[in-house]
């Protein structure tokens, strides 16, 4: 049963789909040219906030195996890109295959949004003030996982009272 688009809904969401793309390329493409530079220093403190910064412990730790800091920012910078890829081909060929099907083109959104915010670098964009609103809204979309779980497999709540827990998670977020 395929769950088509009509008229003005359509054209939203397939606007939609390019703005998230097009912001979560962008974002992307910020956070990848200086996520390098920001692994290659240690942190401290209240500064670890990010998954992959290493306090001087760790850093120490890492040296004493061979591993540089410059080897290890490479190896990040390089898995962050096969991730972002990863989720961006996956939406994109779910859009481009399922574009006239609501239920691919939302998976695709949330694909591509979901990878983006995965793959970058919180501490870098925060950095970026022009880049907040952007963010901001990548990670909204992100947050509507959720929905995308109850929704799932065409496109309605089923039983009807699911509608309340999805509402209560997007708001907890």
């Amino acid at each position: 049963m395929k769950r088509t688009f009509s008229g003005l809904l359509h054209l939203l969401s397939h606007g939609a789909w390019w703005y998230i793309t097009v912001i979560s390329v962008a974002l992307f493409v910020y956070s990848e040219t200086k996520v390098y530079d920001l692994l290659l220093n240690v942190c401290s403190g209240d500064d670890c906030q990010d998954l992959f910064l290493l306090t001087a412990e760790e850093a120490q730790s890492l040296l004493s195996y061979g591993m540089s800091m410059s080897f290890y920012s490479g190896i990040l910078v390089v898995l962050l890109l096969i991730q972002f890829l990863s989720f961006f081909v996956a939406g994109t060929l779910l859009y481009v295959y399922g574009m006239r099907d609501r239920i691919c083109l939302y998976t695709s959104i949330l694909l591509i949004a979901t990878g983006t915010i995965m793959s970058i670098s919180t501490p870098t964009i925060s950095e970026a003030p022009h880049l907040d609103s952007f963010f901001k809204v990548e990670s909204f979309v992100g947050d509507l996982y959720l929905f995308f779980f109850f929704l799932f497999p065409d496109g309605r709540f089923r039983p009807k009272w699911l509608l309340y827990p999805a509402l209560i998670g997007l708001v907890g977020n």
